[in-house]
């Protein structure tokens, strides 16, 4: 989590914001106004494409994908939070705002700030890939969150203190489901081992994350489906963080041997 660690500023590359402003240059500003107030999306590349076909050569298009997709992706970013984007002076201290801080070793936080610190809504990435995605107080995973890690684990629930605290469900990389109460990262109370089939392995009471009472437990209580029915807030936030990034996008395509300008790579632009 970003405690304690020194925070870089990301910024657009200058050369990127040039290609940006010969775009705005061909397609009315009213145009493009509206599109980003409408938030970006696959779409809205395969419009701009579209519009660009006859009026710049494929070289030209390409930098000015790559340039209006970085905007873009800051854009639908902050689309997510109703909070004014942090000020670009790193020293100033980001409260009640929206902003993105990559770290030297690469983990990355974006999301809402208060006094400095990591409050509110927000996804942190880890450098070997790790991903938590929810809420912040203090710089620390207190609330409601999503823990997804490379290996396949993930956790979906309650967390206090950068914790697995409350009331949650955990995936094994195996399919195994643990779903129930939980202290500082253990099985702590009551809960239901699952099968990856959904059938009951066990249940009963745990201690220290081992089950050390067994007994019977109505599944109604930690249905096998759980984290899918009760955290729909979160799910949704981690499929918008998800996203492809847009460079990410236009680099596959051309990959494949698609020419920008044609209904091919407009159609992979949108994911078809």
């Amino acid at each position: 989590m970003p405690n304690n660690r020194r925070r870089v500023q990301t910024t657009i590359d200058a050369r990127a914001q040039d290609a940006l402003n010969n775009l705005i240059g061909i397609i009315k500003w009213e145009s493009l106004r509206r599109h980003l107030e409408a938030r970006t999306n696959n779409a809205i590349l395969m419009t701009l494409n579209a519009k660009l076909v006859n009026e710049m050569n494929c070289q030209k298009m390409l930098q000015a994908f790559l340039a209006l997709i970085t905007v873009l992706a800051f854009v639908d970013a902050h689309a997510q939070s109703s909070l004014p984007p942090c000020p670009t002076n790193t020293s100033a201290v980001w409260t009640n705002c929206f902003g993105t801080y990559t770290w030297p070793d690469g983990g990355k936080y974006v999301g809402e700030w208060k006094d400095g610190t990591a409050n509110g809504q927000g996804t942190f990435t880890f450098p070997d890939g790790e991903k938590y995605v929810g809420e912040w107080k203090d710089d620390t995973a207190n609330g409601q969150g999503t823990n997804t890690w490379p290996d396949g684990r993930k956790y979906v629930g309650e967390w206090k203190d950068d914790k697995q605290n409350g009331q949650g469900t955990f995936t094994f990389p195996d399919g195994e489901k643990y779903v129930g109460e939980w202290k500082d990262d253990k099985r702590e109370g009551e809960g239901i081992q699952y099968n990856p089939n959904g059938s009951v392995k066990e249940s009963g009471m745990w201690r220290d994350d081992q089950l050390s009472q067994a007994f019977a437990i109505d599944t109604a209580r930690f249905p096998f489906e759980r984290a899918a029915k009760d955290t729909e807030k979160n799910e949704t936030t981690q499929r918008k963080s998800d996203r492809p990034a847009g460079v990410t996008i236009v680099q596959g395509c051309l990959a494949k041997g698609l020419k920008p300008g044609t209904n091919a790579f407009s159609n992979c632009i949108a994911g078809d």
